[in-house]
């Protein structure tokens, strides 16, 4: 919808001018305030998985859920291969149990820097300079995610830029919501006003 767009349009927009100021302070790397997780990452074929309600993390999100874990947190999950964009790059958050596949990475933020912050300030790089192959978007390999400069700044200061882009993005998820709300009343009705003698269980 537009406003759904401009909700978004707007968020970019506020992401860019928080962050701009920062590109000229003092850095410290990736490595330094987050810990990589990636220990017990395991690829498990379809037919060896048991239907469950664990996130099955794949690179660019949740492929299946499954019955086990290999990891409870609250983590960063950056894609390993095959994000679709370089800038803006597959970058979540998650909390919670998962069971996390060989193609993401996983970072557990130190309690000197805010995981809020870390997401939105890695989502507004461009990944190029990181990807081993950025023709064919190959691979992000451990070593140069961890080497991503970031920016030294006071824990309230990242909560201060995390909270602001955190309120956008919610009011972004909720309008969203309420369209998709919208879309499926309007097929209910459109149904039953083609079909007046239908079913429920038989809609599409």
């Amino acid at each position: 919808s537009r406003e759904a767009k401009l909700r978004n349009t707007q968020y970019w927009n506020a992401l860019y001018e928080l962050m701009s100021p920062l590109e000229n302070l003092d850095k410290d790397v990736l490595g330094n305030v987050s810990i990589s997780c990636s220990k017990g990452k395991k690829d498990l074929p379809a037919n060896k998985r048991i239907s469950g309600n664990i996130p099955y993390q794949g690179a660019n999100g949740i492929v299946d859920y499954i019955d086990s874990y290999t990891h409870e947190g609250e983590y960063l999950l950056i894609a390993r291969i095959g994000a679709p964009s370089l800038s803006p790059y597959s970058i979540r958050k998650y909390a919670g149990r998962f069971w996390a596949t060989s193609n993401v990475h996983i970072l557990k933020v130190k309690e000197t820097y805010n995981l809020q912050f870390l997401f939105h300030y890695l989502r507004s790089l461009d990944f190029t300079p990181y990807i081993n192959n950025p023709n064919s978007r190959t691979c992000l390999n451990e070593g140069s995610l961890l080497s991503i400069p970031v920016p030294k700044i006071s824990l309230e200061e990242q909560k201060r830029i995390a909270h602001i882009l955190d309120t956008i993005l919610e009011l972004k998820e909720t309008v969203e919501q309420e369209v998709e709300l919208r879309r499926k009343q309007f097929e209910y009705y459109k149904y039953w006003l083609l079909n007046p003698e239908g079913k429920l269980e038989t809609m599409p």
